[in-house]
């Protein structure tokens, strides 16, 4: 009974003592696209070094049959644990269907995902998009982008587009009307594209 006891604590201590890779990390920046026929998610967030800058952050990609698929694959195939409640922007392919825009939006609010987080439509290559966006050392890139995008709807150079207001949007017009929309959207650099979803659409 006594070692019996004992290896409870020892295993009690052991689950205490768990590297920081397990840590559950906040995806900055969450990008969707649809290819070869299955859809793709990649996730940029910090590592758990708590370095800043460039090196300071890395981003994972994986994919599935459907998004809640690959969001699956995405946190089991990596080492890092993370959660979309600090999001801060969610980039979607013009690449994405009708359909697999509403099953993407489903699976993320299932997912826990930040309802303020900004909505970006990309036409290339959501990870590449994704991998361009750095903050400046010593900055984190969740104050980065806040600042980004706060300057950015001020000065009216971008509408505020949020998941709340894609979701209404999705609503109002439907799916397949918003998903052509999508394929309107994207310009030259990650931050310059187009905001779509605007709250304005739905008056």
């Amino acid at each position: 009974m006594k070692r019996l006891s004992s290896l409870i604590i020892l295993l009690a201590l052991l689950s205490g003592c768990a590297p920081a890779l397990e840590e559950s990390l906040p995806a900055l920046m969450l990008g969707v696209e649809e290819k070869d026929g299955k859809i793709s998610v990649c996730a940029r967030m910090p590592k758990a070094n708590g370095e800043t800058g460039e090196k300071g952050y890395v981003t994972i990609e994986s994919s599935g049959a459907s998004a809640k698929e690959a969001l699956q694959k995405l946190r089991s195939e990596n080492a890092y644990s993370f959660h979309l409640s600090g999001l801060r922007a969610l980039i979607i392919s013009d690449s994405l269907s009708p359909d697999s825009l509403r099953e993407t939006l489903d699976a993320l609010w299932a997912d826990g995902i930040r309802g303020r987080a900004a909505v970006i439509g990309a036409s290339e290559a959501v990870k590449d998009l994704i991998d361009a966006v750095n903050a400046e050392v010593g900055m984190r890139l969740s104050r980065y982008l806040d600042e980004k995008f706060e300057r950015a709807t001020a000065t009216g150079a971008l509408p505020d587009s949020t998941v709340f207001t894609l979701e209404r949007a999705l609503e109002v017009y439907g799916q397949r009307n918003i998903a052509a929309r999508c394929a309107k959207g994207g310009s030259e650099t990650a931050m310059d594209e187009l905001m779509l979803f605007s709250s304005e659409d739905e008056e």
